[in-house]
């Protein structure tokens, strides 16, 4: 009973991450001097300033470099823009940042409550401390979940959004 509980709340966060994720602009609001994150095939993400577009070719101004970068969006792997967040991506970062760390202040108090004999025999077998921590790691999580999308989507804020590029 107790595994099914731990592997419900493994796939709940594997599945509520992988929406998380999900968090997807659109190339076209792309304006000059939007500072962007470009990854090109098997190499790191590289910080830009967007410069203009030319068809599919971006020119990107890089600090250190002299002059445009052009790129080509059909080359790229990963585009990310910084801005402002809607209340859905909001609420999605969030909820991820409150169920993650919901999982451990939960964990942790579980451990604490079963080792100071509050919830449990304190001496008991490990199964017991294993049970009580998921079971509060599961139920803090899922509350973190809440208040962090509830907070998250009334302050959304900024950060790097995911742009859906083109064949991907």
């Amino acid at each position: 009973m107790l595994l099914r509980i731990a592997l419900a709340c493994a796939l709940w966060s594997a599945v509520f991450a992988q929406s998380i994720g999900a968090q997807m602009g659109d190339a076209s609001l792309i304006t000059r001097g939007d500072s962007l994150r470009v990854q090109l095939p098997g190499a790191l993400w590289l910080d830009a300033q967007f410069r203009s577009w030319n068809a599919d070719i971006m020119l990107l101004g890089i600090q250190g470099v002299a002059g445009d970068w052009p790129v080509s969006i059909l080359d790229l792997d990963g585009l990310q823009i910084y801005g402002e967040r809607s209340a859905r991506d909001g609420f999605r970062h969030w909820a991820l940042i409150g169920a993650v760390g919901g999982m451990f202040v939960g964990a942790a108090t579980g451990l604490v409550l079963h080792t100071t004999g509050v919830s449990r025999d304190a001496d008991g077998p490990t199964s017991q401390i294993i049970s009580t921590s998921l079971r509060w790691a599961g139920l803090v999580a899922v509350a973190g979940g809440v208040v962090g999308g509830v907070y998250g989507s009334s302050h959304p804020g900024i950060g790097w959004i995911g742009v859906q590029l083109p064949g991907h």
